[in-house]
């Protein structure tokens, strides 16, 4: 599952926008709700919510529509490259001059992009319009947020220094930087931001799992994203997988019969349905289970 494994979308960078658009108006922010719907991939209903914070404020509109669109590939096993595309259409909505917080928001969304296809060149360029930006967003008051924001850019940055050390040099090593990284992403995972929270829980289970197989760091992570939003049947691929890894085959095989009955009874399309059921009973017979 290295293509959901390597998913930075991000969302956090919606709280920017639309704190902006609060100032325009008092009603209720429904931010909350959309990250709700697209972790649980509810799609339905985070269209719903895409359209009431559109009418709101036009650039948070546009960072919740790229994480829809990533997230509906995924959903499907689709290949994320026609992203790019779709991104760069985006983009062209943007309103100048440009806004940092976006600006780093499209950045890293290319620049995992661009690594999931092994494309370490462009993605190294990328990570160069995230480094331009980096001075002036941590400028910003938001602490959390920019816990975040760090956090994520020096664990990336540490991935990057390993894949083209040649390209990323720097007086801090891959290992600094990561581990810096990694503290600040722990301090986010208590966040009473549920963004934000969820976006460090994620990181980190995808770090231990992935990176450093480590899978009981990984499992408090991934029981969070679980518990949290057991609709999504990527956190539960991970989830079996590092259940199994630890030996709990009955928590594992539970939480594998639990996710396909949701599954059927989701509001997912065919294709997502199928694709979902496919994913869990692969993370079962991976493992062995």
């Amino acid at each position: 599952m290295k293509k959901a494994g390597y998913i930075l979308f991000f969302l956090c960078l919606l709280c920017g926008a639309e704190s902006r658009a609060q100032k325009k108006a008092a009603a209720g922010n429904p931010k909350s709700g959309l990250y709700q719907a697209i972790m649980n991939l509810d799609f339905p209903a985070a269209r719903g919510y895409l359209s009431s914070i559109d009418l709101v404020n036009t650039e948070a509109g546009i960072v919740g529509e790229t994480q829809f669109l990533w997230w509906y590939a995924i959903s499907e096993g689709e290949s994320l490259h026609p992203l790019l595309l779709l991104i760069d259409s985006l983009t062209t909505l943007l309103p100048t001059p440009e806004d940092p917080l976006l600006s780093t928001h499209f950045s890293m969304v290319k620049m995992r992009l661009f690594a999931l296809e092994s494309n370490y060149i462009k993605a190294w360029k990328a990570w160069a319009a995230v480094e331009k930006n980096l001075p002036a967003l941590l400028q910003q008051k938001n602490d959390s947020l920019i816990y975040l924001i760090e956090g994520m850019c020096r664990c990336i940055k540490g991935e990057l220094q390993q894949k083209i050390p040649l390209l990323m040099r720097d007086s801090v090593t891959h290992s600094v930087n990561t581990a810096k990284g990694i503290h600040l992403l722990r301090l986010c995972t208590t966040n009473q931001n549920p963004v934000i929270r969820g976006e460090a829980n994620y990181y980190l289970m995808r770090y231990y799992a992935d990176i450093t197989i480590n899978p009981l760091e990984a499992l408090t992570y991934s029981t969070y994203l679980i518990t949290t939003y057991p609709q999504n049947y990527i956190f539960r691929y991970y989830h079996i997988q590092i259940l199994l890894a630890i030996d709990q085959r009955p928590e594992a095989l539970k939480m594998a019969i639990e996710g396909k009955q949701l599954i059927r009874k989701s509001n997912l399309n065919p294709e997502q349905k199928a694709y979902g059921i496919k994913l869990i009973t692969r993370a079962c017979s991976l493992s062995g289970g």
